[in-house]
C-alpha cells in the first residue's frame, strides 16, 4: 500500500467518525494528517467543512482555501473592511458561480441579496435548472450558464466572480452574521396559479421529499434518505394531502403510491425549480431529507420540517432545533445513524397539531 492511499484512508476515517457524531475526534485525526501534511488539499477541506460544522467560520473558511489553492486567487475578506465592515460595492459587476449541487446553490445565492444591498450588480453563473427561478428575483440581474474555472470574466467588465464556497469567507461572514433572510427567492406568479389545482378544502397540504439523488456520493452524503413507506406513517391521510415533491421516483415507491391514494404528484411533472417552488408556494408546510427541498422552501420562507441523519452536513451543524441558514426550518435530528423511527415518532407528533 503506498503512502497516499494510507493517508486518505486516514482521512477517510475521520469522516466516519463524524457519521457517528464525533466530530471533536475527527478533527483531532485531521490535525495531525496536517501537522504531517500541511497542504493536503483534501485534509484542510474536510477539517474545513467540521469546523465549519462547529460552528467556528473563521477556521472553517481558511481550511477551505485549499479548495482552490493554486487554482485561484484567495477571496478572503475581499468584501470585508478591516474592522469587519463590509464595503461598498456600488457599479461593480460580481458573478456568484455554481461551484457544487442545487442545494448549495440555494443556500449561497442568498449573498446576491447581501451584494445588492451594498451597491453591486449581480450576475447567477449557474446550471439550466436555476434559470427561470432566477428571473423572478429582482436583485438578479442575469444569469450566465456554468464556465470552467478559467473562465475570463474580466474581459467581460465583471469586477469579482466568486464560487459558491468562497462566499462567506469572502464576506468574512460569522456564524452570528450569516445573511439569514425570512426569504430571498420566489415562484413565477403565474405557475403558482397554475400549480394550486387539487388542493383539497379542509386538508393541510403538505410537502414530501425522502431521497437524496446523490445518496452515496460522499462521506457527508451517506444515510440521508428515509424509506417513503416509514415516512408515510408520520401522516393522517384524512386532514393532510400531501404532495411529492421528489423528482426521481423508483417503480417501488411509486407502487406504493398507488396503494397510499392520499399522495398527489405534481402535473404536469417538475422540470426545474421554478416548477417545485409553484408548487411549494401552494403549500402549508414541507417535510423533506436532507436534499435540495429544504434549501428552496426555506430560501421561500415556507415553514419546514428538515430530517436529519447523525451523520448531518456541516451547514445543519451539530445540535439544535434551529437553523442559522434558515428562520423558517425546524430540525429534527437522529439519535443514532441509521435509525431513523425515533425522528418519524417526533414528526408524528408535530404533524398531529398541523391540519
Amino acid at each position: 500500500m503506498s503512502a497516499i492511499e494510507s493517508l486518505e484512508q486516514l482521512i477517510d476515517h475521520a469522516m466516519q467518525v463524524q457519521a457517528q457524531g464525533d466530530v471533536a475526534g475527527a478533527i483531532c485525526i485531521l490535525d495531525k494528517v496536517i501537522e504531517v501534511y500541511p497542504d493536503h488539499r483534501m485534509a484542510r477541506t474536510q477539517r474545513g467543512r467540521l469546523r465549519l460544522k462547529t460552528g467556528d467560520f473563521a477556521a472553517g473558511a481558511t481550511d477551505f482555501e485549499y479548495f482552490y489553492r493554486g487554482q485561484l486567487p484567495s477571496q478572503k475578506g475581499i468584501f470585508a473592511n478591516p474592522d469587519g465592515s463590509l464595503k461598498r460595492l456600488d457599479g461593480q459587476h460580481i458573478i456568484i458561480a455554481s461551484d457544487a449541487g442545487l442545494g448549495d446553490l440555494v443556500q449561497f445565492v442568498r449573498y446576491g441579496v447581501l451584494m445588492k444591498s451594498l451597491g453591486a450588480k449581480v450576475t447567477v453563473e449557474c446550471g439550466p435548472a436555476f434559470h427561470a427561478l432566477c428571473r423572478n428575483s429582482v436583485w438578479i440581474d442575469q444569469s450566465l450558464p456554468q464556465q470552467d474555472l478559467g473562465f475570463d470574466f474580466a474581459s467581460l467588465g465583471f469586477a469579482h466572480r466568486v464560487p459558491l464556497h468562497n462566499l462567506f469567507a469572502a464576506f468574512g461572514t460569522t456564524l452570528d452574521t450569516i445573511p439569514a433572510y425570512p426569504s430571498y427567492l420566489r415562484a413565477s406568479s403565474k405557475k403558482i396559479r397554475l400549480r394550486r389545482d387539487g388542493a383539497i378544502d379542509g386538508k393541510a397540504r403538505i410537502g414530501i421529499s425522502w431521497r437524496s439523488a446523490n445518496e452515496s456520493a460522499s462521506v457527508w452524503k451517506q444515510g440521508r434518505s428515509i424509506d417513503l413507506p416509514l415516512l408515510a406513517e408520520a401522516f393522517d391521510p384524512t386532514r393532510q394531502q400531501l404532495v411529492c415533491l421528489q423528482k426521481e421516483i423508483s417503480v417501488d415507491e411509486q407502487a406504493f403510491i398507488r396503494r397510499h391514494g392520499g399522495i398527489v404528484l405534481p402535473a404536469p411533472p417538475l422540470e426545474d425549480l421554478d416548477d417545485t417552488a409553484a408548487v411549494m408556494a401552494t403549500l402549508d408546510l414541507v417535510v423533506s431529507t436532507c436534499t435540495v427541498t429544504p434549501h428552496l422552501s426555506g430560501a421561500l420562507g415556507i415553514p419546514t420540517l428538515l430530517l436529519l441523519s447523525r451523520n448531518a452536513c456541516w451547514r445543519w451543524m451539530t445540535e439544535g432545533t434551529g437553523s442559522p441558514w434558515y428562520p423558517s426550518l425546524t430540525l429534527l435530528r437522529q439519535d443514532q445513524f441509521g435509525d431513523w423511527t425515533p425522528v418519524v415518532e417526533s414528526l408524528r407528533r408535530l404533524l398531529a397539531c398541523v391540519n
